[in-house]
């Protein structure tokens, strides 16, 4: 077990981007469902609205009320399944984008896909007040909107890529990317329109990413930014 858990913290520290993204998915997974097992055997929650403290709400009194969601919101699924297909569409086109971006880049498509998703979500749930009536789902989690982002911005860039599918052949990425979006929203219970739009906007922003990086433009330069602020922060503490 000390040799496994040496070996996560070998790849974590000296992976790319893509290797973080992907553990950091599964560690937050697995610790959202270890403290859950652990307060609902002490009688503090229930197993149906758990998962709501760490995702995206429209709300933004429950926002303030969990500041920490903002974060944890872009690293949670709906369940194994759904993180399973995400991590494999994030491995993927994430490989792909690689070829044609940096790691930084890839760091900052991922957040601002979250982040665009999340911005999405809420205004549609405050423009249209009668969802907030209907028995929707009124949290979501992110690791969708953040894959979709780079999924979208690897088709846009890449579109005739001929990738080559187990038992199928060889297809062009951007019907992959298409397929797996629908497939991916499709895994998504008690759907509402809010999440649609959410998932689109997510699109959007691999699509704007793509398009200003061809006009000499960088979107993800701020995110890269706070990353190399934080991990000095961070290595300072250590030192």
């Amino acid at each position: 077990m000390e040799t496994f858990i040496s070996d996560i913290k070998e790849k974590f520290r000296y992976g790319d981007t893509l290797t973080r993204l992907i553990l950091i998915n599964i560690g937050v997974f697995i610790a959202i469902a270890v403290v859950k097992v652990i307060f609902i055997l002490l009688g503090l929650t229930n197993n149906a609205t758990w998962n709501h403290n760490f995702e995206w709400s429209w709300n933004l009194g429950d926002f303030l009320a969990r500041p920490w969601t903002i974060a944890t919101y872009m690293f949670t699924s709906y369940g194994v399944w759904h993180l399973l297909f995400n991590m494999f569409t994030l491995y993927w086109f994430g490989q792909r984008f690689q070829s044609h971006y940096t790691n930084s880049q890839l760091r900052g498509v991922y957040v601002l896909g979250a982040f665009s998703g999340m911005i999405f979500f809420t205004l549609v749930f405050n423009l249209f007040p009668s969802l907030q009536t209907k028995d929707f789902l009124w949290t979501m989690p992110g690791t969708s909107t953040a894959v979709i982002a780079i999924a979208s911005a690897t088709a846009f860039r890449a579109p005739n890529y001929m990738q080559k599918i187990p038992l199928i052949g060889f297809i062009p990425i951007k019907y992959l990317a298409i397929t797996l979006i629908v497939t991916d929203i499709a895994l998504i219970p008690n759907i509402n329109p809010a999440t649609d739009f959410a998932h689109l906007g997510a699109g959007l922003l691999g699509f704007l990413f793509v398009k200003s990086h061809r006009h000499g433009t960088d979107i993800t330069k701020p995110i890269t930014s706070i990353a190399v602020l934080l991990d000095k922060l961070f290595s300072k503490k250590k030192d």
